[in-house]
C-alpha cells in the first residue's frame, strides 16, 4: 500500500508516478469522515473545530489527500511523502516530512516543516511558516506566502515554471509555421531558409515578450522574512 519505487524515477516521473498509481487513500469529504470516525479521531472537520490527526503511528508512510475540503490538522505525523490534489483546509505543522507534494490546492497551511522536496503544481493562497526546504520544483502557482522560511534562491522562478520554456521549441514551432507557408504559397527553397532564420529570431523576441508579461500576472507568490 502507497509503496513506490522512486529512485528508478525522474523528477517529474515522481510525481505523475505517485498521481497515477494510486489506488487507495482518501479520495473524497466522506472518506476522511469514515476513517475519521474508524481512528476515533477528534473534531467534526469544520473550521471551529477540525479533524486532529496527532503522532498516528497507523498512518502509512507515504499519503495522500484528493478531492477533501473538510478542515483537518496534522502534528507531529511523521511522512515520507505527503501529498495533497485538489484539496483545501488542510493544515501540517509540526511533522516529519521528505516530500510535499500541491497540486491544484489552496488554503493549505504548512508549519514547523522541514522537508527535502517540495512540488507545486496550479497550487494558490497556500501558507508556509517557519519551513526549510531544501529543493523546490513546480509550475503554475500564484499567490502562496511563505513567511520565516529558508528556500532555494530561486524560488520565484521554479514555482512559476511554464511546460514550454526552452529556445528549441520556438525553432522547431517556427520550422513548422513556415513550412506550412512554404506549401501554401510554394516559396522557393532560398527564400524559405531566409524565412526560417528570421522567423527564429522573431520568435525568439515574440517569446521573451510574452514571458515577460506572463510572469507579471502569475509571479506573485509572496516571501516575508
Amino acid at each position: 500500500m502507497f509503496k513506490i519505487d522512486l529512485d528508478k524515477l525522474s523528477e517529474r516521473a515522481k510525481v505523475i508516478d505517485i498521481y497515477l498509481r494510486r489506488n487507495d487513500g482518501i479520495n473524497s469529504d466522506e472518506e476522511l469522515v469514515s476513517l475519521a470516525r474508524k481512528n476515533n479521531w477528534g473534531g467534526k472537520g469544520v473550521e471551529t473545530n477540525p479533524y486532529i490527526i496527532e503522532a498516528e503511528e497507523g498512518l502509512p508512510s507515504q499519503l495522500y489527500f484528493l478531492n477533501v475540503s473538510q478542515y483537518v490538522v496534522m502534528k507531529n505525523c511523521n511522512f515520507e511523502i505527503l501529498e495533497f490534489v485538489k484539496s483545501s483546509n488542510l493544515r501540517v505543522t509540526n511533522c516529519s516530512l521528505k516530500r510535499l507534494n500541491l497540486i491544484e490546492c489552496s488554503c493549505i497551511s504548512i508549519e514547523n516543516i522541514k522537508m527535502s522536496n517540495l512540488y507545486m503544481s496550479k497550487a494558490k493562497e497556500n501558507n508556509f511558516d517557519n519551513c526549510e526546504i531544501k529543493e523546490l520544483s513546480g509550475r503554475l502557482s500564484r499567490e502562496n506566502t511563505f513567511q520565516n522560511c529558508k528556500l532555494p534562491d530561486d524560488a520565484q522562478e521554479k514555482l512559476t515554471e511554464k511546460i514550454i520554456a526552452k529556445p528549441q521549441w520556438y525553432f522547431i514551432l517556427s520550422i513548422g509555421f513556415l513550412t506550412l507557408i512554404n506549401v501554401f504559397f510554394q516559396i522557393d527553397s532560398t527564400r524559405l531558409f531566409i524565412w526560417i532564420i528570421d522567423g527564429f529570431f522573431v520568435a525568439i523576441f515574440l517569446a521573451s515578450i510574452i514571458k515577460r508579461a506572463y510572469y507579471r500576472i502569475i509571479k506573485p507568490n509572496k516571501f516575508i522574512k
